[in-house]
């Protein structure tokens, strides 16, 4: 049996596979919605509401941000954190990120 980062790999590789035939509007009409999402994605964190917090995002640099392949790889990455909110989801590069992002300078 696979170990718990062996099978978010799994289920990150056939995301890619599944999805490697579609185009940025169609990941768009697809992609889950979640409450942790920001407003403008379907969730209900409301960007920018606070002007003194962060509302950092998956194009910032998250570390748990998985690319995809090709083209689709500027907009479009896999979150592999583990116990994040979108783990193993598709998810847009702004959708997401002021509960789940970690920098990848902090590694």
């Amino acid at each position: 049996m696979a170990n718990p980062r062996q099978q978010l790999q799994l289920q990150i590789y056939r995301a890619e596979q599944a999805l490697a035939h579609y185009d940025h509007e169609q990941f768009l009409a697809v992609v889950k919605k979640l409450p942790t999402d920001y407003q403008e994605y379907g969730g209900t964190i409301e960007r920018w509401a606070d002007e003194n917090a962060a509302y950092p995002d998956c194009s910032c640099g998250c570390r748990w941000a998985r690319k995809l392949d090709g083209q689709l790889g500027f907009d479009w990455v896999v979150c592999a954190k583990r116990d994040g909110p979108r783990a193993g989801l598709l998810t847009f590069e702004h959708q997401t990120g002021s509960v789940c992002f970690e920098s990848d300078d902090d590694e």
